[in-house]
């Protein structure tokens, strides 16, 4: 449910054309990449509560479907016509998506079952 709401948040941010003044100027590409963690860790959380998926297969799932949804808000943005398409936007979302695995990944190799 929580990741539902959290999807429906990035499809109105992508939409919306008054979102940049919310944020602090040159903050742009931060926030980018801040959403994306938080997505990529929902995601996980979300399949791994819900099906038996191996850590490996989930972690390259969680890897393709935030980055397909990346690429999907970037194209949303251009279909707006009051927002712009940016590899740099992508880029930031791309970091956060690598940077939420890299903390999973650590969180799974340092818990004690």
């Amino acid at each position: 449910m929580l990741l539902l709401l959290y999807l429906s948040l990035l499809v109105y941010g992508a939409l919306s054309s008054d979102v940049g003044s919310l944020i602090p100027p040159g903050s742009d590409k931060f926030f980018h990449g801040l959403e994306f963690f938080f997505l990529a860790i929902l995601i996980f959380w979300t399949l791994q509560a819900f099906f038996g998926i191996h850590k490996f297969f989930l972690l390259f799932f969680v890897l393709i479907l935030s980055s397909a949804i990346g690429v999907a808000s970037e194209y949303l943005q251009l279909s707006s016509g009051a927002r712009s398409f940016s590899w740099f936007d992508f880029l930031a979302d791309a970091v956060g998506i690598v940077a939420a695995l890299l903390v999973l990944v650590l969180f799974e190799l340092f818990r004690k079952d």
